[in-house]
């Protein structure tokens, strides 16, 4: 099985903040965020204005939606190995446990959290591979309709 990964949002809404850069000169709390990462943003952020559609990047199961300091209102959606974190959101579409689809509309865009900028809100998109072993090895750049090659439909999931 392969598993395809879509964008989140609609094609209007473009990358702002790239996957691994330089973070180092961040002049705010955001910037210790990112020390684990050997001060890279491990993640992209998309701008967009509040109150906008979140989509599904893939089908998986929610399996976090909650509220978090850095991130506000987060969605975790796993597949396989494979997890998709949604971040800062104002609202959710969708309650912990529930199947999603590629493309569902899962969420509403925000500004929440505290690793956000009051002038520039945006969503958080982030993915992880959960056979690695640390945070920092999980993390991996998102690539737009195309598969997503670290994807394992089983796996052992080790615990420390």
């Amino acid at each position: 099985m392969r598993l395809i990964l879509e964008k989140p949002v609609g094609p209007e809404f473009k990358i702002i903040y790239p996957f691994w850069k330089d973070a180092s000169k961040e002049k705010d709390e955001r910037k210790t965020a990112y020390e684990i990462f050997d001060n890279h943003h491990p993640v992209i952020d998309l701008g967009m204005p509040e109150n906008n559609k979140i989509y599904c990047g893939f089908d998986g199961i929610v399996v976090r939606c909650e509220w978090h300091k850095g991130m506000g209102n987060v969605i975790g959606v796993r597949n396989g190995n494979i997890i998709a974190l949604y971040a800062h959101l104002n609202k959710f579409l969708i309650n912990l446990g529930d199947k999603t689809k590629t493309g569902q509309n899962i969420a509403i865009s925000g500004n929440t959290g505290a690793a956000t900028i009051p002038d520039l809100p945006h969503l958080h998109f982030e993915l992880r591979d959960l056979t690695r072993n640390s945070l920092k090895e999980m993390v991996f750049k998102p690539e737009f309709n195309k598969p997503i090659k670290q994807f394992q439909e089983t796996f052992t999931y080790l615990i420390n």
